[in-house]
């Protein structure tokens, strides 16, 4: 009968190891935090979109929204509700928000490990009063919600059209 080593439980953990890091790497590669949301805009001049992306928590659900300038609210999964749509109110509000975010300084703030920190990254397409096309995108973690508080505060107020 042949004797097991005495490392093949750590090399089994070894490989375990290896196996997860190449699942995140791949996982990393076409994920949607890692690059901005191709938004279709509506014409004319004042047109914006916004999509919000989260992943992460214990569960690593995740969940997408989208805003746009005509007043539609879309969420996915369909389990998470949505209001129906922004009023007219509620529409300038959005437009103010979307036209007064500046330009991140970085695109990237999340944090280097944090297991079950959720990550939210979010686009915002946007066509000034002179017709010019804009694009905003961030990443960040919960560790670095400070590092981008004006795109904390659009997503923070996309939550409150969550039903």
């Amino acid at each position: 009968m042949r004797r097991q080593s005495p490392y093949f439980p750590l090399a089994l953990v070894a490989w375990g190891i290896i196996f997860l890091l190449s699942s995140v790497v791949t996982f990393a590669e076409d994920s949607p935090l890692l690059k901005p949301a191709s938004l279709k805009l509506l014409k004319g001049k004042g047109a914006w979109a916004i999509q919000i992306y989260r992943i992460g928590g214990i569960g690593g659900a995740a969940r997408d929204m989208t805003i746009s300038s005509d007043g539609k609210v879309l969420c996915d999964p369909p389990a998470v509700r949505c209001t129906n749509g922004l009023n007219a109110e509620e529409l300038k509000s959005w437009t103010e928000m979307v036209f007064d975010a500046p330009v991140p300084k970085s695109e990237n703030f999340i944090p280097d490990s944090c297991s079950d920190c959720h990550i939210t990254a979010i686009t915002i397409r946007r066509r000034n009063a002179k017709g010019k096309e804009e694009t905003l995108f961030a990443t960040w973690g919960d560790a670095s919600l400070g590092k981008v508080p004006e795109l904390v505060k659009i997503v923070q107020a996309a939550d409150s059209l969550r039903k």
